[in-house]
């Protein structure tokens, strides 16, 4: 089905774009634009024969060996042990513009970004793998 749309389409393009050519070379001064057009063509029927005429390659499947030594319950007994430690999490601060204004003293003081306290720094307790040699 796919092959039958593409023949018919490439088939229309050709009609198509000829006529367009055909009228582009009837007059002397438009030769180079009925050469280009004639190349295109030419160039596109022979992109569209080619990937009809050559069907996508199958894909293969690969079989894996299966090797003991590598299975998860046949792992080497690791030398270490899990210890808690504290890590600091630093506080996020979150950016937004404070607007123009006049002060109290009547004086007139430009808009900025300030930064804001989002979440404050905190200290989290995570398990850590320690190895020894």
């Amino acid at each position: 089905m796919k092959k039958q749309i593409a023949i018919v389409a490439a088939a229309f393009l050709i009609i198509g774009l000829s006529t367009a050519s055909a009228q582009a070379g009837a007059a002397r001064r438009h030769t180079i634009e009925g050469i280009l057009i004639g190349t295109g063509i030419t160039l596109l029927g022979t992109a569209i024969a080619n990937s009809i005429s050559h069907p996508a390659p199958e894909r293969t499947i690969v079989h894996h060996r299966y090797d003991a030594r590598y299975a998860p319950h046949h792992k080497k007994h690791r030398r270490g042990h899990w210890e808690i430690c504290r890590i600091w999490v630093k506080p996020v601060y979150t950016t937004s513009w404070h607007p123009g204004h006049y002060n109290k003293r009547g004086r007139w003081t430009p808009g900025r970004h300030q930064r804001r306290l989002a979440k404050k720094g905190h200290w989290e307790r995570k398990r850590v793998w320690v190895r020894q040699h």
